[in-house]
């Protein structure tokens, strides 16, 4: 779980700093210094960097369940419904 926070913590830098790539990206295109194709390629990168940071997120959420399986604590089987 610890090696999910740092790699979170490390896409989450990525992010920041693709966030403020594209807003730059963006910027530069306005103003007629920069190609649409270089504004939609760096969308596409900070599309990547989010989608990647849920998957981290998902897997973190998944290794937490295990642990608490595991470990045999804090984890119900849900009760069988009558009739079922």
């Amino acid at each position: 779980i610890r090696s999910l926070d740092e790699q979170r913590q490390l896409k989450t830098s990525e992010m920041e700093q693709m966030r403020v790539a594209y807003k730059l990206s963006e910027i530069r295109y306005r103003v007629g210094a920069e190609d649409l194709m270089t504004v939609l390629d760096t969308q596409r990168a900070l599309s990547d960097v989010l989608n990647e940071l849920g998957v981290l997120k998902l897997k973190r959420l998944q290794a937490t369940v295990s642990l608490y399986k595991a470990l045999g604590g804090g984890w119900q089987e849900p009760a069988p419904q009558p009739g079922a």
